[in-house]
């Protein structure tokens, strides 16, 4: 509490907060208008403790966590006990499981000699037999190496099918084409041509592996050769639609129900570099754009170029105004194009 006097004020009421418990005693005076002093009259009270801080709280507070005490030593002491109970259980099923394993031991082991007997009984036969397998495993070499031999000389064939790199350096003075095929001959081939100053680049990725996946790309080149030779001028997505055509017919696709349903997917390209323009149309392959550091995609249709349940009609075909700097992906395979240097060429 204050002990000096509060200024003079004509408020009649004086408000005390947060006072700690205890005995006070208030005083106060008056002062009338010419200044005369009454004399002190004074208030005594007391302010009790919150209930918590009694006595008999804290006696409370005491009996509870001797209690609490008592309660966790309780419990551990249930818990302690019910371990050993625990572990004596676990040792009485161990020792049960080990006496069961030997037993089984025993049993195998008589198992394991009679087996040995028919082993060594079966040996001599099987001695007998391994030189007739020696005999068909070179009959199986040879015929391997013969196979391997016809795979390589596909693949040579197929290789010719592809641009040279002397006419892709020509059409497309910089650029990258990553080619990996997983078997001797693959269904993933790339394609470049030119026509009426136009550059018509493709990727594409057949139907199946190998051999047949081979004959596919093969049968996919001819076509784009067959198509560019036959019209004078096509948009990139009525190359596909033809190419389309050219592939369920050569087939014989007709939607039936077990019927084959070989195709490819491809991403077609044709670059006009005098008007700085491009075309693109895909089956399920995309185009990647980078320009000034950001990734553009035009994406493809979701239909293959072959038959197809759900087929759309015509592909849809992306007119692209180019700018210097742009790099262009395309895929099953990805392929760089430079407009700079393809500017500077020109």
């Amino acid at each position: 509490m204050n002990p000096k006097w509060s200024k003079w004020s004509n408020e009649t009421k004086f408000p005390f907060t947060n006072l700690s418990p205890g005995d006070y005693r208030f005083e106060v005076k008056a002062k009338n208008i010419y200044g005369k002093e009454s004399n002190i009259a004074s208030y005594e009270f007391t302010i009790l403790p919150p209930w918590y801080m009694t006595i008999w709280a804290y006696f409370l507070f005491i009996i509870v966590a001797i209690g609490f005490v008592w309660l966790i030593v309780r419990l551990n002491v249930r818990r302690l006990k019910k371990d050993k109970e625990r572990l004596e259980r676990i040792v009485k099923e161990r020792t049960a499981e080990i006496r069961m394993k030997n037993a089984e031991l025993e049993q195998q082991k008589e198992e394991i000699l009679a087996q040995r007997d028919e082993i060594e009984a079966q040996r001599d036969h099987v001695m007998e037999q391994k030189e007739q397998i020696e005999v068909q495993h070179n009959m199986i070499l040879e015929q391997t190496k013969s196979i391997t031999d016809s795979i390589h000389y596909a693949s040579r064939i197929q290789e010719a099918l592809l641009p040279p790199e002397e006419i892709l350096n020509e059409v497309l003075p910089e650029h990258f084409i990553l080619y990996k095929p997983r078997d001797i001959v693959s269904g993933d081939f790339y394609w470049a041509s030119t026509k009426n100053n136009r550059t018509i680049i493709v990727a594409a990725d057949c139907t199946g592996h190998g051999v047949p996946g081979a004959f596919m790309s093969m049968l996919g080149i001819s076509f784009l050769n067959e198509i560019i030779n036959k019209f004078e001028r096509l948009q990139a997505n009525q190359i596909l639609n033809e190419l389309k055509e050219s592939v369920k017919k050569s087939l014989r696709q007709t939607g039936k129900e077990h019927e084959a349903k070989d195709g490819m997917d491809i991403a077609l390209c044709i670059i006009d570099f005098e008007k700085m323009e491009m075309e693109f149309s895909g089956a399920y392959n995309s185009l990647l754009l980078i320009r000034d550091n950001e990734m553009i995609k035009y994406d493809a249709d979701r239909m293959p170029v072959g038959i197809y349940v759900k087929d759309r009609g015509s592909f849809t075909n992306h007119v692209i105004q180019m700018k210097k700097g742009d790099n262009y992906y395309i895929f099953q395979m990805v392929t760089q194009i430079s407009l700079e240097e393809q500017q500077a060429q020109n």
